[in-house]
């Protein structure tokens, strides 16, 4: 009951953070969000006991999309449904649509703004489940109670979720991905059928915990350099396929075709078979589909993240150098770097590179993560305050990822970058230890 008491009250905690962000920049608009291409703002009206609210809200050129699937569970078999690999994600807030359908039936709510809300809820419980994996992955650095509602408020306002959680895609779920591969790797699950199947259904939610499997399974073999010790592991590989393969195999007897948008419209990594054969089939400007040029796009998308990141990422350079972090004997921390490395190299390859999306899948989820520790070690809270200064401003008043400037300097930028110098100058003329 205590746990169950916890969560909720983290659950509330990101809720009353959720409507701050909702408020700063769709009803009180602080700050006006531009999404450059995509998304666009559009205006809503919400009848509560006969009462009209307006209020702004960002629609996603992929919103219809999602929203067919999950109002109707059909279309995951249908032939052209982009989103079919991802079942489990779609059933998830299609669940919690169903719900609030029947709870709000009594109001006069359109279905259509009962699936938004719906779709805002299922974001928020996805990140109070990576709140709640992260505490419990790094939970030596988790020293009293208000450090949970830290790493929470750390979380929600990173662009990744900040904007995430308005937004019915499912790329939260990058961040679960990695920290549940640490929950697995920490709690020395074995690697069985079990566990494959397991990674295997949740590849169904998204296709990164395929990866991070074989990230667990590589690292168990290189641990005892035995290279041979892969064939026992293939017969697991195989297993946690088994889901996708039987989704595919349905829709295939259903509708005739094997459909999948990741690699038949994006062409998402199969351009490496069509650039052996020396053909192009996948082109656009965020298209790289030959060797080096993949590399190219992708280190320079990496800049960009770098970047768009540059304040959190200062503070975990800056957290590096003072606590050596990079010769640290934590095997949680080793374990970070090790799968963060992993999914670099696996994205390197995707050959579609949107601006920062799947650098920030792997470099700026780490970042992030860095921050967050880097925060939860502090022990003097007047440096605390200036850090999540810095960060909070910066974060609140940080453009979309689309922006082609990048950042977008401002006062509230600068004030954020103002307040990074002053705590480099805190740390030079303060003697107390801050670590």
């Amino acid at each position: 009951m205590c746990m169950l008491t916890k969560n909720l009250k983290l659950l509330f905690f990101l809720l009353f953070i959720a409507m701050i962000i909702f408020n700063f920049y769709f009803i009180g608009q602080i700050e006006k969000p531009d999404y450059f291409y995509c998304n666009e703002i559009v205006s809503y009206e919400l009848e509560i006991f006969n009462k009209s609210f307006d209020f702004n809200y960002p629609k996603s050129c992929d919103e219809q999309l999602y929203h067919v699937g999950f109002k109707d569970f059909s279309n995951l078999i249908a032939s052209d449904f982009n989103y079919a690999e991802r079942p489990i994600y779609i059933i998830f807030i299609g669940i919690i649509y169903r719900f609030f359908l029947i709870v709000l039936s009594f109001s006069k709510i359109s279905p259509f703004l009962i699936l938004l809300f719906s779709n805002f809820i299922g974001q928020i419980l996805l990140t109070l489940i990576n709140v709640i994996l992260f505490m419990n992955v790094f939970k030596k650095y988790i020293t009293n109670n208000r450090h949970q509602y830290l790493v929470a408020f750390i979380l929600i306002i990173s662009p990744l979720v900040k904007w995430g959680i308005f937004d019915p895609s499912h790329q939260l779920l990058t961040l679960t991905a990695i920290i549940g591969g640490l929950y697995f790797k920490k709690n020395k699950h074995s690697i069985n059928y079990k566990s494959a199947l397991i990674f295997g259904t949740l590849m169904l939610l998204h296709r990164t915990f395929l990866i991070v499997f074989l990230w667990i399974v590589v690292s168990h073999i290189m641990k005892s350099f035995k290279l041979r010790k892969l064939l026992n592991y293939i017969p697991f590989l195989i297993t946690a396929l088994i889901p996708t393969l039987i989704l595919t195999l349905v829709k295939y007897l259903t509708t005739g075709t094997a459909y999948d948008a990741n690699t038949d419209y994006w062409g998402q990594f199969v351009w490496l078979f069509d650039f052996v054969r020396g053909k192009t089939r996948f082109e656009s400007d965020w298209h790289c589909v030959s060797i080096p040029e993949n590399f190219y796009c992708y280190f320079k998308d990496n800049l960009d993240l770098l970047i768009y990141l540059s304040v959190p990422f200062l503070c975990v350079i800056l957290f590096i150098y003072k606590t050596r972090l990079l010769s640290s004997e934590d095997t949680d921390i080793r374990n970070l770097f090790s799968i963060t490395l992993f999914l670099y190299l696996f994205w390197s390859f995707i050959g579609w590179y949107p601006p920062i999306r799947f650098s920030y899948y792997s470099l700026g989820n780490l970042i992030i993560i860095l921050f967050i520790i880097f925060c939860l070690m502090i022990k003097d809270i007047k440096f605390l305050v200036i850090i999540i200064s810095s960060y909070a401003t910066y974060a609140l008043y940080l453009n979309h990822w689309n922006d082609s400037d990048i950042v977008a300097i401002g006062p509230e930028i600068g004030l954020s970058y103002i307040f990074l110098i002053i705590s480099l100058g805190y740390i030079n003329i303060n003697k107390k230890e801050l670590f």
